[in-house]
């Protein structure tokens, strides 16, 4: 809902001739960096003058603008200008001329017109105990020092009231701002050259804050949903596995966001962050059945790869699971919200990611996962015993040369092939059976 704050109106200021750009350090909150000057801002133009007036009947004609008991220095200072500029040309007292500030020049004023008599007036209309106790009174802000001589505008700041007032709700905000903004655009769209660059700002800190979080949260979780993807195929260099083990960091994240929301969590700063969180702890599980699902022993179908990865890491990762949610619940006695808040997030994350990991992660991977292909996809990779047991008692039908030439192939597979042979019942005897005594090679005579 918010906590409204009914004395506290939401202000519709305008402001030109300072471009809206933040140069200053963006990690130290009292770097306020320098004022960039719109150096296409010209107020003293005549079209410029006609559109600023248009502007400002424009807006109060708006939804969002709140009437006031009549005129402020706040206001559009040109219309507060021109009543000024309709005085008599000759002071009735000192007997002095006040042209050509006066009801002899007609709006629009022409530039060096407008440059004198607005400095006059700003200084009439703007020398009041409001201007020493409220130094940011909108309006127009001369430049200190000028090249020819006369006083010129470098910005100006137009501000009424508007119908809201601040709240930290971010639905009101956040409808308040799109308005004012959609409005202020299309009419600087249409606006001259000189008054085409100004922009709106009212207090909006805390609902900067707010859609900060909103966007970056959503940026963190995209991000790290694809650095996870990343990491997966670096380790397993399986693209499909890669893809359903994103597929099922995904899911947890959103599993766990829609089940805090449900537990009434709003969106702050310790929200944000132990979202950005959440990624790092659902990869975590999903990725060790993924690998040992690769290492799965050869020639494995996807169900014997998943009871192989399930045997190997369903007991470490239900005990990691246990005892970093048993962290969760030691942290609820904690009378520190942020506290009990991360003992609550540990448990639904840890929950959410076991049981997608284990029953999800598994179950894609029964049905899309890949087969384990075995060491040699060769149509004579055979089994070393096998070869070396092939005829009786070691006997040859061929000549020597071809026997010579099968055992020379054989010796190669086996090099490449020297893990399976290792993990073979018969290695032992594969590698033991072949002796002088037992096999009788005959002999070719030289002729």
């Amino acid at each position: 809902e918010g906590w409204p704050d009914p004395l506290l109106e939401m202000p519709l200021r305008f402001v030109w001739g300072v471009l809206p750009v933040d140069n200053g350090d963006h990690n130290d909150p009292s770097s306020r960096g320098s004022l960039q000057w719109d150096k296409t801002f010209d107020i003293a133009s005549r079209d410029s003058q006609v559109w600023l007036i248009s502007f400002c009947s424009k807006l109060r004609s708006q939804p969002f603008f709140k009437p006031t008991g009549g005129p402020l220095l706040s206001n559009c200072f040109l219309e507060n200008f021109i009543d000024w500029m309709k005085r008599k040309c000759d002071d009735p007292i000192d007997k002095l001329s006040r042209a050509p500030c006066c009801e002899s020049a007609r709006f629009p004023y022409n530039r060096k017109v407008f440059s004198t008599c607005l400095a006059m007036a700003a200084n009439s209309l703007y020398n009041t105990p409001a201007q020493l106790i409220a130094s940011d009174v909108a309006g127009p802000k001369f430049a200190k020092k000028t090249r020819s001589g006369l006083p010129k505008v470098k910005a100006l700041v137009v501000e009424y009231y508007s119908n809201y007032s601040l709240t930290t709700s971010f639905k009101e905000m956040d409808a308040f701002f799109k308005q004012v903004e959609n409005w202020s655009q299309a009419e600087m769209a249409s606006a001259p050259p000189g008054m085409r660059n100004g922009w709106f700002v009212s207090h909006l800190s805390l609902y900067d804050v707010q859609r900060s979080l909103a966007r970056e949260t959503i940026a963190a979780i995209v991000i790290s949903t694809v650095a996870s993807l990343v990491v997966v195929c670096l380790t397993t260099r399986d693209l499909l596995l890669s893809s359903v083990a994103s597929i099922t960091v995904a899911s947890i994240i959103l599993v766990t966001v829609a089940i805090l929301v449900l537990f009434g969590w709003k969106l702050n700063i310790i929200e944000a962050v132990a979202i950005s969180l959440a990624i790092g702890l659902a990869v975590d599980f999903s990725i060790h059945y993924v690998v040992n699902y690769r290492l799965a022993p050869d020639n494995s179908n996807r169900m014997e790869a998943v009871r192989y990865s399930l045997s190997m890491m369903s007991g470490p990762t239900i005990m990691a699971a246990l005892t970093t949610a048993a962290t969760g619940i030691l942290m609820f006695p904690s009378s520190v919200l942020a506290y009990r808040q991360i003992g609550v997030f540990l448990i639904v994350v840890m929950c959410a990611s076991w049981i997608y990991a284990t029953f999800f992660l598994m179950s894609l991977l029964a049905l899309f996962g890949p087969n384990v292909k075995k060491q040699c996809e060769n149509d004579r990779c055979k089994n070393i015993g096998d070869g070396i047991l092939a005829g009786s008692n070691c006997g040859v039908d061929g000549p020597v040369l071809g026997e010579q030439h099968e055992l020379t192939g054989m010796q190669i597979r086996g090099i490449g092939n020297r893990r399976a042979a290792d993990n073979s019942p018969s290695a032992a005897s594969a590698t033991t059976i072949l002796h002088d005594d037992d096999c009788e090679l005959p002999v070719l005579a030289p002729s």
